[in-house]
């Protein structure tokens, strides 16, 4: 992934995955790389209650979560848990999915095909107040 943290700057994850395959297998490249998980969802009902319970500084979430979709748990997790920053998943990158995405609060967007290298990279984007999209950090102004 590329965005090896040390254990004193570790941020505080809530992974939301509806297949436990990947699931662990994104929470194992997380861990490799330096962040905790301290919480994780297999629905969007979940995530939210994660967060709301764990507040967590940032959550990661499929865009097609059951019970919840990704985007309206993003919309949930923002009333339930504001200081959470979003970052979401998704095998879609359609600018309308982004941009409704971003109107739910999501701040890092990232395509699944580009996972091991930009998931870390937006998580610590969006946890300094930046925006990450398409692979590309957009610092806060």
């Amino acid at each position: 992934m590329g965005a090896a943290i040390g254990p004193d700057d570790a941020p505080r994850l809530v992974l939301a995955e509806c297949h436990p395959v990947l699931r662990h297998a994104l929470k194992t490249l997380l861990q490799y790389e330096g962040f905790r998980i301290v919480g994780e969802a297999s629905n969007g009902r979940e995530a939210v209650e994660q967060c709301a319970r764990l507040r967590p500084e940032v959550a990661v979430l499929e865009l097609s979560l059951p019970v919840l979709n990704g985007i309206d748990a993003a919309r949930a997790i923002g009333e339930a848990s504001p200081g959470t920053r979003l970052v979401l998943l998704s095998s879609y990158t359609d600018a309308r999915i982004v941009l409704a995405c971003a109107r739910a609060g999501v701040r890092g967007f990232v395509s699944t095909a580009n996972a091991t290298t930009d998931l870390g990279r937006a998580i610590l984007a969006v946890r300094q107040g930046g925006t990450y999209v398409g692979g590309r950090e957009i610092p806060s102004c």
